[in-house]
């Protein structure tokens, strides 16, 4: 929650606006977070004033200063998990500590809430003395060091950009590289084996990633046999051999058949044993390759007039 004071003409805190939304990241899935670099540099520009705060100034000439530091390291302290650095957050709390001792009027709340008042408003000559001054630059020392020190520890990546997918898309929402159709077809078994081959593919766990492109691929594949069958395989004799040939023999195209077959020879088979792995061009060329043949069954079973089967 991001919260920023409203100060009135009097000086006084009038409220305090809340936004929901974190400004250290832009977009928020599960449990991956992207972070806006921008965010970062907008956090230095606000606090590296305090560093060279003069000794002397006017307080209303760098009380803007003052309140902008405040709110992002009142944001930074409060965050929920987004930087686990807890002894930085705690070096920050020193710093809001610092500044409130300077900040604030007596007559009111000595810290960022509802009814405090800015000192330079009662004292527009009140200047920052020598100890406020040294106390402030102690506190931001402190935070640089031990910031330097927990960064090193901080589990924060960067993913790089897969061929054409970006990875925001990889992560968040795969399944658009499927059809229109397709995405409002197949099984939701099939759409969460492709949205977690898509993570895969973005995270560089090439291997994982085809096993789940072809485990969503293989879900549609069952969704056709029930679907121009009425019925699937007796349990013991559901794999892809008697998929496709009951799919043979009950109106499928000769090149649908023959796609399923080079999957299951070249790609499917192989996988299944430890000994094969699959590098970044592999993964990429498999994902698209069981995305295009998902379009293409569904699309097979509309041509044919078939409306495709409810999950089982």
């Amino acid at each position: 929650m991001v919260v920023t004071p409203l100060i009135g003409c009097d000086g006084v805190i009038v409220a305090l606006t809340e936004t929901p939304t974190p400004l250290w990241f832009s977009v928020e899935i599960g449990d991956v977070k992207r972070i806006s670099s921008y965010w970062l540099y907008d956090f230095g520009s606000a606090v590296y004033p305090l560093k060279v705060l003069p000794i002397g100034a006017l307080l209303r000439i760098v009380g803007l200063d003052l309140v902008r530091a405040r709110v992002v390291l009142h944001v930074f302290v409060n965050d929920a998990g987004t930087f686990p650095l807890a002894a930085t957050k705690r070096a920050a709390l020193n710093i809001c500590k610092a500044l409130d001792a300077i900040m604030w009027d007596k007559s009111g709340p000595q810290t960022m809430e509802v009814g405090s008042i800015v000192a330079w408003a009662k004292d527009p000559e009140r200047m920052v003395g020598q100890a406020e001054a040294d106390g402030i630059h102690s506190a931001v020392q402190r935070f640089e060091a031990v910031f330097d020190i927990d960064s090193g520890d901080a589990e924060i990546w960067a993913v790089k950009q897969i061929a054409l997918y970006a990875s925001r898309k990889l992560i968040d929402a795969p399944e658009e590289a499927l059809s229109e159709d397709a995405r409002k077809l197949v099984w939701e078994n099939a759409l969460s084996d492709f949205r977690e081959a898509g993570s895969c593919l973005a995270f560089g766990r090439f291997t994982a990633s085809g096993y789940h492109s072809l485990r969503c691929l293989e879900s549609v594949i069952k969704q056709y046999v029930l679907t121009s069958t009425g019925k699937l395989p007796a349990h013991n004799r559901q794999n892809w051999g008697e998929y496709i040939d009951q799919l043979n023999n009950s109106g499928a195209s000769p090149a649908t058949v023959g796609t399923l077959r080079n999957v299951k020879d070249n790609h499917r088979n192989p996988l299944m044993h430890p000994e094969d792995v699959l590098d970044e061009r592999e993964a990429i060329s498999l994902f698209q390759l069981c995305g295009i043949s998902i379009g293409e069954l569904v699309d097979e079973m509309l041509t044919r007039g078939l409306t495709p089967a409810k999950h089982p």
